[in-house]
């Protein structure tokens, strides 16, 4: 060997013969030394072997991505702008700035002034024919501005009364559950010859201290569940109540060492008479990520649609996991009633508590009613 005692070699070189700067033989014989390789290692290059793939995963601490944020605020400027028209009252026109996961989509509609119930006065329309809407972003999250005009017309006024009416604005992922949503309480005095103002929005902060519950089976060969953080450790006491918009991380680990977790073959979360699949089939619905297949513990990520907040109580999350044992495979299954004496199984079920709306007047309010009032001058239309 063409090596003598002093000589440094880096990783990753001397490994085979030639002239250049990482083999240290030369072509022609494993014992002549080639004059081009640093047998000083004078560049400082590492010597130590890298660690394997997993190995060098434990040693370091994985942050798991989190699901996409939806939401929908209406802009600080123009927000909802009114403008009078030539031959009707006019239109007032408001743009919003939104948030989803891919292929996320908004819908707009016009309520009382509950926010949830009947309609608009008559001669108030709805035009989304030119919104402005479209997606931009990427690795999970994107984003886009969003405009609807509301056109004012003459038969508004008939009654002279005032128009009070709602503009509600919803965020829907791409299988149409609503995620977020603002409300928008329009008013327009009619008969009064002046200006228009704005009021600022009002925001309904929803929070808790109710803890979560768990329920885990007890089973020689099966899986437990935690509520955890986003790198995977376990949130002491089920942490606190979550909130509307909030991203739920799960970790379901093999009750031993030897148990190595597959994957999820179905999940679900369910609330009163709301109940969504989060994972079926072992395939994840667009805003639920699972990490870790084919380790002892897999992180999975999600966030809740918006139905599941319109009271509080507890959302129960269960589902199954695919677990191998040595060579051995079983189905780990939730919400088990009785098994077969062979099949070993074990409960993969947990309740968490959610923060209700509090208005109970506006029950399906998000987190945001914002108060416009404008002025239109319509005196003309009646001469």
């Amino acid at each position: 060997m063409c090596l003598i005692h002093g000589d440094i070699v880096p990783d990753n070189s001397c490994n085979d013969r030639g002239s250049g700067v990482n083999e240290c033989c030369t072509g022609n014989s494993w014992y002549e030394r080639n004059e081009n390789f640093d047998f000083k290692n004078s560049a400082g290059k590492t010597t130590a072997p890298t660690l394997p793939g997993s190995l060098a995963a434990q040693a370091t601490t994985t942050a798991y991505a989190a699901p996409a944020e939806f939401d929908v605020t209406l802009t600080t400027s123009p927000g909802c702008v009114f403008a009078a028209g030539a031959g009707v009252i006019g239109t007032i026109e408001c743009t919003f700035d939104t948030k989803g996961g891919a292929d996320y989509y908004v819908d707009s509609a016009l309520y009382s002034t509950d926010c949830s119930t009947g309609v608009a006065p008559t001669g108030v329309g709805l035009d989304t024919s030119n919104t402005g809407f479209n997606r931009a972003g990427g690795d999970k999250q994107y984003a886009s501005s969003y405009a609807v005009t509301l056109p004012i017309a003459n038969s508004a006024a008939a009654t002279g009364n005032d128009l009070a009416f709602c503009l509600r604005t919803e965020v829907k992922d791409k299988d149409g559950d609503v995620y977020d949503w603002t409300g928008q309480k329009i008013k327009l005095a009619i008969n009064v010859v002046g200006t228009f103002t704005t009021n600022s929005l009002s925001t309904q902060t929803f929070d808790g201290d109710a803890t979560a519950e768990q329920n885990v089976g007890t089973s020689s060969f099966g899986v437990s569940i935690d509520r955890c953080d986003e790198n995977g450790g376990v949130i002491s006491g089920g942490g606190t109540v979550l909130t509307v918009g909030e991203n739920f991380y799960l970790c379901v680990k093999g009750s031993k060492s030897q148990v190595v977790v597959s994957n999820i073959q179905q999940m679900t979360a369910s609330k009163d008479s709301d109940t969504l699949s989060l994972v079926a089939a072992t395939v994840s619905n667009s805003n639920t990520f699972v990490y870790g297949n084919g380790q002892n513990q897999v992180v999975i990520a999600t966030r809740l649609p918006a139905t599941f907040f319109a009271s509080g109580g507890a959302v129960t999350f269960s589902g199954s996991a695919n677990i191998v044992v040595g060579a051995r495979r079983r189905l780990s299954r939730s919400m088990q009633v009785a098994s077969v004496s062979s099949e070993e199984s074990a409960n993969f079920s947990m309740d968490i508590q959610v923060a209700g709306m509090d208005d109970a007047s506006s029950a399906s309010a998000i987190k945001t009613t914002a108060a416009m009032f404008f002025a239109a001058a319509v005196a003309a239309l009646f001469v």
